[in-house]
């Protein structure tokens, strides 16, 4: 129920209908805050990682896992992190050096990746522990690391530790904005946090549902 109101909010913001005359709540706020916009793609995130321990059951939690999942793993990665590419393709780009690499089934593939092998090889708490260290850890980097001589916390969207990470691993040509992208690689750690979120939720839903 929670995947499709998800889906219907999504197909809501995506299509107003008339994008000079979008209802503020629905559109993307420009920078600082959120807007209901802004909670589509930490929902999607957090189902991601709700549906782990449903799909991976006792294989998770510290066992050992089988090949066989491991290469699932592995292929549904890379089929969404394609995916995204071909669609930044669609969008039209003069040549591979003006392609964008990251982007929102990217993102998704990088954070299902990465907090399917957590449940798989850490011990029950470690996805916990894990959430915890990503969000503090994001905030200490963004807050305490100086920036091209600027003062630590500057938090503008070219000026910012995130940003600067973007520039220097990406040409500008393969970034959302000229100077940085929302689906960066520093920010995917809070994305990352997100899926972990939903992958406790999932541990206990795990516990609860019978086979049929």
């Amino acid at each position: 129920m929670f995947r499709g109101l998800t889906i219907a909010a999504m197909i809501l913001v995506n299509n107003p209908g008339n994008w000079n005359e979008v209802y503020d709540p629905l559109a993307h706020a420009e920078w600082n805050g959120w807007t209901i916009a802004d909670l589509v793609f930490p929902f999607f995130l957090f189902i991601v990682g709700t549906a782990i321990p449903l799909s991976l059951g006792e294989t998770g939690s510290g066992r050992t896992m089988p090949g066989r999942h491991l290469a699932r793993i592995v292929r549904r990665t890379a089929i969404l992190f394609a995916l995204g590419l071909m669609l930044n393709a669609l969008g039209g780009f003069e040549s591979l050096s003006m392609l964008r690499i990251p982007g929102v089934l990217q993102r998704i593939a990088l954070c299902y990746f990465a907090a399917s092998l957590l449940f798989l090889y850490t011990p029950r708490s470690g996805p916990a522990v894990v959430l915890v260290a990503l969000v503090v850890g994001y905030w200490m980097l963004l807050t305490l690391v100086p920036v091209y001589g600027k003062e630590p916390g500057v938090l503008d969207p070219e000026h910012n530790l995130a940003a600067a990470i973007d520039r220097r691993l990406l040409a500008e040509g393969h970034l959302y904005h000229q100077t940085w992208d929302p689906e960066g690689f520093l920010s995917t750690m809070p994305a990352v946090a997100t899926t972990l979120a939903g992958v406790l939720a999932g541990v206990g839903c795990a516990g609860s549902v019978r086979p049929l």
